[in-house]
């Protein structure tokens, strides 16, 4: 069982993400079975913030390694190849690397090139562990507020 789990339900292809909780819920079931991994997990989301599916990709512990997958997301949209795409939430897996001053300076990067696309990176956590104290977001550290609809 996941550290991570919330007790509430577990969500289905398909279901929305509404907050999160529920996102974390779906990343840690992707989680690679042996802590220490460096990976990036993006929830790739449908304009109704429906999780359509879970990209992973492996040996990616350092903090610049976000732009390069949100930039690589992102090329397949404006290909024209998903135009179901609405945004993503993106969970950079560094382990014993908390956020760091820099993971602002990422995040806005990012969230400028998802908007180029035409798309809303909807979070971005920083998992520097495999527990839920162990859980940022990058945002907190400027102020910004969370990009969650309200239910």
């Amino acid at each position: 069982m996941s550290h991570f789990c919330t007790g509430r339900h577990l969500l289905r292809a398909g279901d929305r993400i509404h907050d999160e909780l529920d996102a974390l819920g779906v990343v840690s079931m992707a989680l690679a079975p042996e802590p220490g991994i460096g990976e990036t997990i993006a929830l790739v989301l449908d304009h109704d913030r429906r999780s359509r599916e879970i990209v992973i990709v492996n040996d990616t512990p350092g903090g610049d390694d976000l732009i390069g997958v949100v930039e690589w997301l992102c090329a397949a949209v404006r290909s024209g190849a998903r135009p179901d795409v609405g945004g993503y939430v993106v969970a950079s897996v560094r382990p014993r690397q908390p956020v760091e001053p820099d993971d602002v300076d990422r995040w806005c990067e990012a969230s400028e090139l998802c908007a180029a696309a035409g798309l809303e990176l909807v979070e971005w956590f920083v998992i520097s562990g495999h527990r839920a104290a162990d859980v940022s977001c990058p945002r907190d550290l400027i102020g910004e507020p969370p990009r969650w609809r309200r239910r």
